[in-house]
């Protein structure tokens, strides 16, 4: 059993840790049990109280309303499919001020004496690498494109010249 130094101890250092941490319950309304500070700052808020009306205080009201429904699934897929019942997803969030954030949430399922099944979930804001990511995507989807066009104008050009050369034997 740990001891109330421990606990402080402890304390400190999720406080401190660089990223999010929150505990909720896993089944039924899925109630947020802990969230650091890092947290309450990622959804842009002042203060747990401002957080926890912001979230409804669910890991619900965490997730966008529009991925909510991919993300629960995706979770319990996982988590039944894994040894350690560990998860790993992405979605996106509603900051106080209404602007949108991409994070990565990685969560792992365990069983606590005291609140039963819990997920124990490290999040972090990674916004500018996914919006990177996407913008990378959508050049070489285009670079893509434009070597399609380019070959399809090479072989039209081609056979423009075959052709010609065709009609002139023909004619010859």
């Amino acid at each position: 059993m740990m001891t109330e130094t421990d606990l402080s101890i402890l304390a400190d250092i999720i406080e401190k840790m660089p990223g999010g941490f929150f505990i909720y319950h896993a089944t039924g309304d899925q109630e947020l049990l802990y969230v650091n500070d890092v947290m309450i700052d990622i959804f842009g808020c002042k203060d747990l109280t401002e957080f926890e009306e912001l979230t409804g205080n669910t890991f619900k009201g965490l997730v966008h309303p529009d991925d909510y429904a991919k993300v629960d699934e995706s979770i319990n897929k996982q988590v039944a499919e894994h040894s350690k019942e560990m998860d790993y997803v992405e979605y996106r969030i509603i900051r106080k001020d209404g602007s949108i954030r991409w994070v990565d949430d990685f969560g792992r399922l365990a069983h606590s004496r005291a609140y039963g099944d819990v997920f124990y979930v490290f999040l972090r804001d990674i916004t500018d690498f996914h919006d990177a990511r996407e913008e990378n995507m959508r050049l070489k989807k285009l670079a893509k494109e434009n070597h399609l066009v380019e070959t399809a104008t090479a072989e039209t050009e081609t056979a423009k010249t075959d052709t010609a050369e065709t009609v002139t034997a023909a004619a010859e």
